[in-house]
C-alpha cells in the first residue's frame, strides 16, 4: 500500500522520471536577458520540478538582434548545432519604432535554423517601459506604457508568425501582472530593466514556453515572498500555459524531421550519408555520397547566405579556392533539413 501511495504522490508532484524533460537553449539578447542572471533562473526553476536545462548566453549590453547576425561569439555558439531552442531578443526600443525592419529578425531566424535545423526559435517578447518611450508627431503610439507595450506585443508575434517560430510572451505576462497585481514592482529604478521580481516573471515565462508545463508546481521562489511568487506563477499559467497556441508554442513541431526527436546533432546524425574531405579544405573539396550521386546541393556561409549552388550530378570534386576562410554548411536539395559542416582554410 505504501508503494502505491508513493507512486500516486510522485505523479501528483510531477517528479516521476518519465515526466521529466531535458532541454538545451542558447540565449542571444542583451541586458534584458542577462539582468539578474535570468537564464540561470530558468535552469534552477526547471530543476526544482525535476526538469533539466542546459544553456549558454551571449548578451552584450544594448545589443540588437541584427548585431548577433554578425557577432563572432554568437556565431560560434550557434554553430555547435545541437540546441533545442535559440532565444532571440532585440534591443528594448527597436521593435517599437515606426519603421521597424522585419527583414532583420527573418535573417537571424534563418541563420539559427540553418545552423540548428532541429531547434525551435523562440522570440523573447519584451515589455513597454514603465512610462512609455518617446513621442513624435508622426509616431505618438509609444509615448505611454500601454502604447509601447501594444506595439511590442504585436510585432514580436508578427516576427514569430512570419518565420514559423514561437514567442515567449514575457511582455504579455508583465502587462497581466501590472493590471492585476500592481503591488509587484517589475522595474528597476530606470523604469526599463527588470527588477528581481521582473526577471523571475520572465524566467517563469521561459520555463513554461520551453518545457510546456504548468508553472504552478515550481518550488524555486528565490528570495521572493511565497505570496508574490504565487501571483507571478498564476499570471504565467493564465497568459502562457493556458494559451500555448496563441504564442505558436508547439504549432510548428510538425515541420521538424523525425530524427530531431533523438536530440542528436544534425551533423552527427548524417555522417553516413556524405563523406567530406579534406576537412579543413584549402582548394578542392571532395564529396562521396551514399547513392554515388546527389540531387543538387547548396553551400552556405555562417551568416546563412548561399555562396554556391550545384545541380544534380555525379560530380565529386569542387573547386572552392576562391571562398573566404571560415566555416560553411553544405545542404542537399533533396534533403533540405540536412546539413554538413566543413572548414575552408
Amino acid at each position: 500500500m505504501k508503494n502505491h501511495l508513493l507512486i500516486v504522490l510522485l505523479f501528483s508532484t510531477g517528479l516521476l522520471f518519465s515526466q521529466t524533460k531535458s532541454r538545451s537553449a542558447l540565449f542571444l539578447g542583451n541586458s534584458y536577458t542577462y539582468s539578474n542572471n535570468m537564464p540561470q533562473m530558468v535552469q534552477l526553476i526547471a530543476l526544482s520540478v525535476g526538469d533539466s536545462l542546459e544553456y549558454d548566453v551571449n548578451a552584450p549590453g544594448g545589443f540588437t538582434m541584427g548585431g548577433h547576425f554578425s557577432n563572432t561569439v554568437s556565431l560560434q555558439k550557434l554553430s555547435l548545432g545541437n540546441w533545442d531552442y535559440v532565444v532571440l531578443q532585440d534591443q528594448s526600443q527597436f521593435p517599437a519604432v515606426m519603421n521597424y525592419n522585419y527583414q532583420t529578425p527573418h535573417l537571424v531566424d534563418s541563420l539559427c535554423k540553418a545552423l540548428n535545423p532541429c531547434a525551435t526559435v523562440l522570440f523573447y517578447m519584451t515589455w513597454g517601459r514603465k512610462n512609455g518611450m518617446f513621442s513624435t508627431s508622426t509616431w505618438p503610439y509609444t509615448a505611454t506604457y500601454l502604447g509601447m507595450d501594444s506595439v511590442l506585443q504585436s510585432r514580436y508575434r508578427i516576427m514569430a508568425q512570419m518565420n514559423n517560430s514561437e514567442v515567449s510572451p514575457a511582455g504579455a505576462v508583465w502587462r497581466y501582472i501590472r493590471e492585476n497585481y500592481p503591488d509587484i514592482e517589475l522595474y528597476q529604478a530606470d523604469e526599463s530593466h527588470p527588477s528581481f521580481e521582473g526577471s523571475y516573471a520572465v524566467a517563469m515565462c521561459f520555463y513554461t514556453s520551453i518545457f510546456r508545463k504548468d508553472p504552478r508546481p515550481v518550488t524555486k521562489n528565490y528570495m521572493i515572498p511565497d505570496s508574490t511568487a504565487a501571483k507571478i506563477k498564476q499570471a504565467v499559467k493564465l497568459v502562457v500555459y493556458d494559451s500555448l497556441a496563441k504564442w505558436g508554442i508547439g504549432e510548428y513541431d510538425y515541420l521538424k524531421n523525425d530524427s530531431c526527436d533523438n536530440k542528436t546533432s544534425l551533423i552527427e546524425s548524417n555522417k553516413q550519408l556524405i563523406q567530406i574531405f579534406p576537412n579543413p579544405v584549402l582548394d578542392i573539396l571532395k564529396l562521396e555520397f551514399e547513392d554515388d550521386a546527389h540531387q543538387g546541393l547548396e553551400i552556405y556561409n555562417m551568416l546563412g547566405l548561399k555562396v554556391r549552388e550545384y545541380e544534380a550530378s555525379d560530380q565529386k570534386e569542387y573547386d572552392l579556392s576562391d571562398l573566404k576562410r571560415g566555416q560553411y554548411l553544405i545542404r542537399l536539395k533533396a534533403e533540405s533539413d540536412r546539413a554538413f559542416r566543413f572548414i575552408k582554410e
